[in-house]
């Protein structure tokens, strides 16, 4: 088969470009990224807008892309193929382009920058376009480009500066809005972050990372021990020195000063977006967002629930604590024996009875044993004999069968000595009957093993007192 020429190659390469097609179906709702700065899709376009395929919110500006059809030259065997590929312009919300040239992509902004991609052909000369992005700068909000397509990678503008990749992606370092250098320090290109709070994560090597301040000093081991790396960009920064923890706010100085023996940073110990803190072995929480101290450390232990309130444990007694540090249950509960979506099982002494979220008793702390709600419906146990208490608190049955089932499809089954009989949730004796022969026979022969020890009994007193009587 006869190869085309280099020249018709580029000619059909080049015509191909010209060509694109526009998706028709797009549709249109909120970006699902967990990452801050974020772009929001756009639902509900103005007119103007209808000649894009895919249209972002960021920064009270209009990110806008075009899908076309990008020809690519496979480099084993010379033929062409196409993939999907973008032409993103930014625009005012009232239609006035911004850009004067169109990117594969515009990121969301922050701090008033937002990182353009251009992808291009390989340096080999062959039109051969990559799938990963080829250049990177930064663009201001009208549009002019402040940082040269000049990177392999741009991160974020936090802070007055920008993480940047070299474009033979062998070091990063950070630049201004300028795109001057700021400090000589290089890291590893492959990881960074962006500034926060003064301070930035930064990887040397491998497994080897550090924070950075705005001088592009280490903080590790020089001014910390530890700092943690928070999820939300909004939070303050667990820091540790010496042993003692505290929360770095803004400009990198503390908001919290290093006073608790602990900040535990695991997830498993979050409550409501707080941290449990430590102190002479008592816990508390702080608000890393707000960077303040919510619950003091004055409690033994906690215990989470699913709603937004917890458990605490003071003085040996269990209370259950709002995030503005009220009770609305007292610390009266000697132990919490489980804990469902919107109600705990209490004990208080011997006692057992359920709480509900807001606090309320549900099934009054008086019987032997509480189970958990089953169709809305707890069984109670009291002195061995089972009854019903509904989630509205309303007793269905009070403690008086020997056994019973759990409610199913509205009805439940107990038992008496000698009778079955199904039940409803409002105590009405639907269906009932005899226990079978073998449980009769078995109640009937405890019952006379009863009578004949009680009898015999009775016999061998009678029997010694009258022989203590000829004795006198």
């Amino acid at each position: 088969m006869v190869q085309p020429s280099k020249f018709m190659r580029i000619l059909f390469l080049l015509l191909a470009m010209a060509t694109y097609s526009y998706s028709q179906t797009t549709k249109y709702q909120s970006s699902s990224t967990n990452d801050i700065p974020q772009r929001k899709r756009v639902i509900n376009l103005p007119d103007w807008a209808n000649q894009y395929d895919e249209v972002y919110a960021s920064d009270d500006l209009f990110i806008c892309k075009k899908i076309i059809n990008m020809p690519v030259i496979r480099k084993t065997n010379d033929t062409i193929y196409f993939k999907k590929g973008y032409l993103t312009y930014l625009h005012t919300k009232e239609g006035v382009r911004l850009s004067r040239q169109p990117y594969d992509d515009i990121s969301a902004f922050s701090d008033g920058f937002a990182r353009v991609v251009q992808r291009n052909p390989d340096h080999d000369g062959r039109f051969d376009f990559l799938l990963e992005p080829t250049r990177m700068g930064l663009i201001d909000r009208s549009g002019h480009l402040v940082i040269p397509l000049m990177y392999r990678d741009v991160w974020h503008f936090r802070e007055g500066l920008v993480y940047v990749v070299d474009s033979t992606y062998t070091k990063g370092y950070f630049v201004d809005a300028n795109n001057r250098r700021v400090f000589e320090k290089e890291f590893s290109p492959y990881h960074s972050s962006n500034f926060q709070n003064g301070i930035c994560h930064v990887r040397l090597g491998h497994q080897q990372y550090n924070f950075i301040s705005h001088k592009g000093e280490y903080l590790i081991p020089k001014v910390y021990d530890f700092i943690d790396l928070p999820g939300d960009w909004n939070a303050k920064q667990v820091v540790a020195k010496n042993g003692k923890y505290g929360l770095l706010g803004e400009k990198a100085e503390l908001t919290l000063k290093l006073s608790y023996d602990l900040i535990d940073t695991s997830a498993s110990t979050h409550w409501n977006g707080l941290y449990k803190t430590k102190l002479h072995n008592k816990y508390g929480y702080v608000d890393v967002i707000a960077g303040k101290e919510v619950i003091k450390p004055h409690y033994q232990d906690f215990i989470h629930t699913p709603s937004s309130k917890i458990w605490a444990k003071k003085n040996n007694k269990w209370g259950l604590l709002q995030k503005n540090n009220e009770f609305i249950y007292p610390l009266k509960a000697d132990s919490i024996l489980s804990i469902k979506d919107d109600y705990s099982i209490v004990q208080e002494g011997t006692k057992k009875g359920v709480v509900d979220s807001t606090g309320k008793i549900v099934v009054p702390v008086t019987f032997d044993n509480v189970s958990p709600f089953y169709e809305d419906v707890a069984i109670v146990v009291q002195d061995n004999r089972i009854g019903y208490v509904s989630r509205s608190g309303k007793t269905i049955a009070s403690p008086q069968y020997i056994s019973g089932t759990y409610f199913r499809n509205g009805k439940a089954t107990v038992k008496t000595f000698f009778r079955h009989f199904t039940i409803d949730k409002n105590h009405t004796k639907l269906e009932q009957g005899f226990n079978n022969i073998v449980y009769v026979l078995g109640i009937g022969t405890m019952l006379l093993l009863h009578l004949v020890y009680f009898f015999k009994t009775r016999k061998s007193y009678a029997s010694q007192e009258k022989l203590f009587t000829r004795k006198l």
